[in-house]
């Protein structure tokens, strides 16, 4: 039985991702196909715009088989946390016989060679990214240019060759999972698609392709136009519309500018600095800006420095409002995932579910209220303080939707089962 891992935001799904889908299967020969997705809050720091079950409805009435959330814990991390998290979670499921995902390079060669790099770290490459650092460039700038002058010096590759492969945020996200997939020792199978016809910050709609990006803006400036639905699945375009309706969303970072304003007036430094990537004095800077910011742009660019990217400074601020500490981030990177959290199934997934209960190395969850009930619940554990971020982060987003909603939807909300076309 072959079973395809993709890892995605799906924020939202679109015509893309419904190519890459439909190819992982193709490609991998797949019997099932399982999704890791991003909870409320993303990689880059952001909200999504639309909540975990209604992007999970997408991606299963879209084709796939059996979607998981990935925790807040490693969802709303660097590059090489995400990726940690997402296949050590695909790992777990002791199912997942591939793992599929999009990119910018011709051939995944290039990148397992990159990938066998940044898992030895040399000495002199780590002096590269020390130097550059000194420099005052942020991590991941410090860090691209460290692979150029590594491969300069030692004279492995041509350095354009290497800054075009690194340019891409895909092609380093997936260098992160072939990585990740190196340092457990997986025996699952990596493969790659070529991404089609639009680049990853690209902003037009241009055609039925376009990137997430574009999409997004479309929507926060112009709402779900038909220029927009032409860019996703129908099934997408139901689930949109639905939300609409019931003004679940589109949920924007604006929505939150008041309540991380307020904790940074209200906050001490010392708490701040606390703060999961808080580092070098940077709390006394965000508790001056935030006495003077009235709106998260302004907020931001006070705080943006050639020291801290703004895809940082935005995970940081989400990191404060919903109090994510050095701490915790350190217990939860040494420990991995803690649990497979069921979001969306479909009716061939069912099977599959049920085979999942039997090779699982981690406890399923398909409801938190039943889960807290049961007997793999400890209030003091890792997988506690691991779910009750989730849970918290579900709360938070929820007063960021059109109308405000309730607390508590993670113990209210069952999994979405689909069990045919919408």
């Amino acid at each position: 039985m072959n079973v395809v891992g993709i890892i995605a935001e799906y924020n939202p799904f679109h015509n893309g991702h419904l190519y890459h889908l439909d190819h992982a299967k193709k490609t991998c020969t797949a019997d099932y196909v399982i999704c890791v997705m991003s909870g409320h809050f993303l990689q880059r720091g952001e909200p999504a715009l639309f909540d975990k079950w209604s992007r999970a409805a997408m991606a299963v009435s879209a084709g796939a088989d059996l979607v998981l959330e990935l925790p807040f814990a490693f969802a709303c991390r660097s590059a090489g946390a995400f990726a940690r998290g997402s296949v050590e979670l695909l790992s777990a499921t002791k199912l997942v016989t591939h793992l599929c995902f999009g990119s910018e390079a011709d051939s995944i060669e290039q990148l397992k060679d990159l990938a066998s790099f940044l898992t030895q770290e040399p000495p002199l490459y780590q002096q590269l990214i020390r130097k550059n650092l000194k420099l005052g460039l942020s991590y991941p700038s410090a860090r691209s240019r460290a692979i150029q002058e590594y491969y300069v010096l030692t004279n492995l590759q041509n350095a354009d060759d290497i800054q075009a492969i690194i340019a891409s945020p895909n092609n380093i996200l997936g260098i992160e999972y072939l990585a990740a997939l190196h340092r457990i020792h997986s025996p699952i199978t990596p493969t790659t698609i070529k991404r089609q016809h639009t680049n990853y910050h690209d902003q037009s709609l241009s055609g039925s392709i376009a990137s997430a990006t574009a999409i997004r803006t479309e929507f926060e400036t112009k709402g779900l136009t038909e220029e927009l639905e032409r860019t996703m699945p129908d099934t997408t375009n139901k689930i949109a519309q639905q939300c609409f309706i019931q003004q679940l969303g589109p949920v924007f970072p604006n929505a939150f500018a008041m309540l991380i304003i307020a904790i940074l007036r209200r906050a001490q430094p010392a708490e701040l600095s606390a703060i999961a990537e808080v580092t070098e004095g940077l709390e006394h800077k965000l508790k001056s800006s935030g006495n003077i910011a009235t709106n998260l742009d302004d907020l931001l660019k006070l705080l943006k420095s050639k020291r801290f990217t703004r895809t940082r400074l935005q995970r940081m601020l989400i990191y404060i409002m919903l109090n994510f500490t050095k701490e915790l981030a350190a217990e939860f990177d040494h420990a991995g995932p803690r649990y497979l959290r069921v979001l969306a199934i479909s009716k061939q997934g069912q099977n599959l579910l049920r085979i999942l209960k039997e090779t699982a190395a981690l406890p399923i969850i398909q409801r938190a209220a039943e889960f807290t009930a049961s007997n793999y619940y400890n209030p003091t554990s890792t997988l506690e303080k691991m779910l009750q971020l989730d849970i918290h982060a579900t709360d938070l987003y929820a007063l960021g939707s059109p109308v405000p909603r309730r607390g508590g939807l993670d113990y209210l909300t069952s999994v979405v089962r689909m069990s045919g076309s919408l």
